[in-house]
């Protein structure tokens, strides 16, 4: 149970204005203050929670926070009271801090831009409907966390639901899984998210090679919101062509040689993946991509390493690619590639740094076998399993 007291009211003042006496909760956004039962009175149905515990034993854990950092207005989340009681069930498990705080900074910057300032756009994917598509059973819907996981063995349909979301924003990536034009077949997704009012975003794609649009039901000729959705797809980190590093990642990476000179510099500073000092060199062969990994020697080529090290580059330059969207419109990072190659140390850190309120944009990571040793805590979960009528999608909340 949330326990206000721990703030001094000052705390509980600010964190309500700045989050303009709405609930911070994307799909909720109730007003939690209103008229009292007399002229001169008010009412209020909100709460001020606590990202980290007030104490130790509480939802969500202390985060290694001081006292006074935890009953400071950084810790500190407004909430209506419904959503107040939820977010500490189960030991804040379907809630967790970072979570949490991705919703404050959203929140906060829907609020600064109704008052007419300027920030950064802020956006939240909340639910994908899948309506209809090959291979699937549907209808199936799935509800995006901070950081999503789709687990399935292989051949489950992973890559085919990663491309099928990403598809919403490039439609070229949906043409390969209809059938050809002889077979009357289609695919239909609807994509809710927030930026930061309410969107639902259709896409309709049918194998006569034709594609139609929708915002919140009515026909639109293209889909005009911005929004990012950046796909890692899923490649075979040894299958490597030696002719030129730079003209392999771009085709990897699906961007233009020069987007990817220009990420080197992001994915240094981010240090995803403990990747560092990417570099090219040119020589008579083509252009070459030396950097450092941490546990490997440094300086060495990207062909020198293996494919679980190529591959984290691969992911630290999605990620860069990441961030630098999200600066501009809500976006989305898909990791359908290199996650598999991954031992569970190095996965755990990607986790941590994807789950960072300081990145505002979501991730979705494929599995291929049970990472449940890992320490998760309230990650949303996609399980995809085989069904005599198609893939079979069910969700679950790692707790």
């Amino acid at each position: 149970m949330t326990r206000e007291a721990d703030f001094l009211p000052s705390v509980i003042k600010t964190t309500a204005g700045r989050a303009g006496y709405r609930c911070s909760i994307p799909t909720c956004d109730r007003i939690t203050i209103g008229p009292g039962n007399k002229e001169d009175q008010t009412s209020s149905i909100g709460t001020c929670c606590h990202i980290y515990s007030s104490a130790p034993n509480g939802p969500r854990g202390t985060g290694g926070l001081t006292d006074n950092q935890r009953a400071s207005a950084s810790n500190a989340f407004w909430a209506c009271q419904i959503h107040g009681k939820l977010i500490d069930n189960n030991e804040g498990g379907k809630y967790p801090a970072p979570l949490l705080q991705s919703y404050k900074a959203m929140h906060e910057a829907r609020i600064t831009n109704e008052m007419g300032g300027l920030t950064a756009p802020r956006g939240w994917f909340g639910k994908i409907e899948v309506r209809k598509a090959p291979h699937f059973q549907t209808p199936a819907e799935l509800d995006l966390g901070k950081v999503t996981f789709i687990e399935g063995s292989c051949g489950s349909g992973k890559t085919a639901l990663c491309e099928f979301i990403a598809g919403i924003g490039d439609p070229s990536l949906l043409w390969r899984w209809l059938p050809d034009r002889a077979t009357d077949s289609s695919l239909e997704l609807l994509l809710t998210y927030y930026a930061p009012e309410r969107i639902i975003a259709g896409v309709h794609a049918t194998s006569d090679g034709s594609i139609s649009y929708s915002i919140d039901g009515s026909e639109v000729p293209a889909q005009p919101y911005p929004l990012r959705i950046v796909l890692l797809p899923h490649f075979e980190a040894e299958n490597y062509a030696e002719d030129d590093d730079v003209a392999f990642i771009s085709q990897v990476l699906g961007i233009h040689d020069s987007h990817v000179l220009n990420l080197l510099e992001s994915a240094n500073r981010l240090g995803a993946g403990g990747v560092h000092n990417l570099r090219i060199e040119n020589d008579s062969s083509g252009r070459r991509l030396r950097g450092d990994l941490s546990g490997t020697l440094s300086g060495l080529m990207y062909g020198a390493w293996s494919g679980s090290e190529r591959s984290r580059v691969l992911i630290a330059l999605a990620i860069a690619r990441a961030e630098f969207c999200s600066k501009y419109s809500p976006t989305l990072l898909i990791l359908d590639g290199g996650i598999a190659t991954l031992d569970d140390g190095n996965l755990e850190s990607y986790i941590e740094l994807l789950a960072s309120p300081n990145f505002t944009f979501q991730s979705i990571l494929t599995l291929n076998r049970d990472r449940s040793c890992l320490p998760w805590t309230g990650w949303t979960c996609v399980q995809l399993a085989e069904g005599e009528t198609g893939a079979l999608i069910t969700q679950k909340n790692i707790c």
